[in-house]
């Protein structure tokens, strides 16, 4: 499982998820005038897989160049609602084979490029991806009758009669498996049910029993939410979650990039700033104002070489730097503190706490040690393990205000000189280079006339 947060470039990344989808794609939003992103869903469409838009039926959507009617065709379809005044589409989302999820402040139209928007990209959620569809098919079916009849999943009757064709299948039973396969098949509309029953149609037992423990174990979260308020609202905790642990690892990403360009800064530029200041402040010795100025600028200077150089910070190469984000975003989206149950947050904030140093050095190996401490299953998720609604409500407004103000500490570090200028520097090399070259220039003319 692992969630991103996606503050720039956004129609770009949405249009590489969409190429890879395979089965099928579900996308509730108000607006959609983006012809890039609705081109690609035509090409999924004729390439045979299901595409289902929901959309706002108001004027912005009518007035666009999309025409929205070519996408209905065969499973394939899109669905203007409400009266385009007081009813309005406030949903934004979209699931993509069942698996990931991509929801957060953007719509899909030219206009969201220009504001400070966002979105998240949740992979391996099967929950969430599960619950997201059947918002969808809730929010159609009200205004629409359905295209096809599709029965709801009731879970907790699969989940037993796999059990039971789990031990037909270890007791060889051939006749009861087929008996109980054919009533499976009732649901194979479900991507993951209809690999089951094909597996156990094909006799291939070994497989077909992975996938049902994987099913279990994918679903078994949404069997115990009984009670609808209860079920709503460990939604929004699971999606809450995902939210603040992306924008957590988007700040620590680029507090990140700032530390190492200005460790690297410090290591090739230092020995040269450092003469130079020296020799500012000798150049001004006449001058006591600009004198006690420059030696306030050396001693500054100093005291941040100092603190670099303890400072351990490995050099990686873009693989490298793949590999080490990847691993990170896996172990802090399972250990994050507000995301454990309350018994484990203390040992959660230590574990937290070493990931992030760990992460800071550039340390690979470490992260992916702690990665694989954690996958062993130290940590449950917070919305599986609290159960009362009054709880939940408590929680629900704890993440939104720490997301809030992760949210704002994210746009103030991307609207700062300091990151504006690093994000502006497209080859790190050739700048300290040029950099270089100008210090030593400035270097040269200050010693040639000293004294």
């Amino acid at each position: 499982m692992q969630t991103e947060a996606i503050f720039e470039d956004i129609a770009e990344r949405i249009r590489l998820e969409l190429e890879q989808a395979e089965h099928s794609i579900y996308i509730a939003v108000a607006w959609f005038t983006n012809r890039t992103l609705f081109n690609m869903l035509l090409k999924k469409s004729q390439q045979g897989i299901t595409v289902q838009l929901m959309l706002s039926n108001d004027h912005i959507n009518q007035q666009s160049h999309v025409d929205y009617d070519q996408l209905n065709n065969g499973n394939s379809a899109a669905h203007l609602i409400g009266d385009g005044n007081k009813d309005l589409m406030h949903n934004k989302f979209c699931v993509i084979d069942s698996d990931i999820v991509i929801n957060g402040s953007y719509n899909w139209s030219y206009k969201a490029e220009k504001n400070h928007e966002n979105i998240l990209i949740t992979k391996g959620d099967s929950v969430l991806a599960e619950q997201f569809i059947k918002q969808f098919k809730k929010i159609r079916n009200a205004y629409f009758d359905p295209q096809v009849s599709i029965p709801d999943l009731p879970l907790d009757k699969i989940i037993k009669r796999l059990e039971i064709i789990k031990n037909y299948v270890i007791l060889e039973d051939i006749e009861d498996i087929t008996r109980e396969n054919t009533k499976l098949k009732v649901y194979a509309f479900q991507q993951d049910i209809a690999d089951i029953t094909q597996a156990l149609q094909q006799h291939s037992f070994d497989t077909a029993i992975t996938l049902i423990d994987q099913f279990i174990k994918d679903h078994h979260a949404l069997v115990i939410y009984n009670d609808i308020d209860v079920s709503a609202l460990k939604l929004e905790i699971r999606q809450l979650e995902h939210q603040l642990n992306a924008y957590d690892n988007e700040k620590i990403e680029l507090d990140q990039l700032r530390s190492e360009f200005h460790h690297r800064h410090t290591n090739e530029l230092g020995c040269y700033i450092k003469r130079l200041l020296n020799l500012r402040k000798i150049s001004t010795k006449d001058n006591p104002e600009e004198y006690a100025e420059a030696v306030q600028d050396e001693e500054d200077y100093n005291e941040q070489i100092e603190i670099e150089s303890e400072k351990t910070i490995y050099e990686l190469d873009d693989d490298q730097r793949k590999e080490l984000k990847n691993a990170y975003r896996q172990a802090s989206q399972i250990c994050h503190p507000d995301r454990v149950n309350e018994d484990m947050k203390d040992i959660a904030q230590e574990v937290f706490i070493q990931l992030n140093d760990a992460y800071r050095k550039n340390d690979v190996a470490e992260v992916q040690r702690i990665l694989s401490e954690l996958n062993q299953g130290m940590f449950k998720p917070r919305s599986e393990t609290v159960s009362k609604s009054e709880q939940l409500k408590v929680i629900i407004q704890i993440l939104k205000h720490k997301i809030e103000k992760v949210e704002q500490k994210i746009f103030a570090i991307k609207d700062s000189e300091d990151y504006q200028t690093i994000s502006d520097i497209t080859d790190w090399n050739a700048y300290f280079e040029d950099v270089k070259a100008q210090l030593i220039e400035e270097i040269d003319y200050l010693e040639a006339n000293a004294g």
